[in-house]
């Protein structure tokens, strides 16, 4: 998954080197090619394809093509985090300085999809995107309490 602008560059500029291996090896297609070669160029579309999703889906999300996702189930709140930061447009400075939340831990947070993140952090950043910007600060901890009813209730309801 596309985390940030720096990492769609990088996933374009990969994108556009394996399209161009690609169109090299289509393009020296042998008069014999066998079932080999074939299953080779359908592979390299496989990949290309997977990229160019991954670029389009940050792009819609990114220009508000599209919604994030709900921030209620619990199992994929990970991944909701990451596509609510990209559809706001904030930094992980701005995430660090609003939450609170030291920058070392939210790149780790982010590269991880939050796996490796506290309830409470979770819980921060989840409020955080939910009302943008906490007007007063408020026990993360206690609403990230409060609040475990509905993610499981949303849990059992998607199931």
């Amino acid at each position: 998954m596309i985390t940030d602008s720096p990492g769609y560059g990088r996933t374009k500029a990969l994108y556009l080197k394996w399209k161009k291996i690609q169109d090299d090896f289509v393009a020296s297609k042998p008069v014999d090619a066998d079932k080999e070669w074939h299953d080779r160029v359908s592979a390299m579309q496989y990949d290309l394809n997977q990229l160019s999703e991954e670029l389009n889906d940050y792009l819609d999300l990114a220009s508000g093509k599209i919604d994030p996702p709900e921030l209620v189930n619990f199992d994929s709140v990970g991944t909701a985090l990451v596509r609510w930061k990209i559809a706001r447009g904030w930094t992980e400075e701005e995430i660090a300085e609003r939450t609170g939340i030291d920058l070392v831990l939210i790149f780790g947070y982010i590269n991880t999809e939050f796996r490796i993140a506290t309830l409470e952090d979770a819980s921060r950043v989840r409020w955080l995107f939910l009302s943008e910007q906490p007007n007063q600060p408020f026990d993360y901890c206690a609403e990230a309490i409060a609040d475990a009813p509905n993610w499981a209730n949303a849990q059992e309801n998607s199931e």
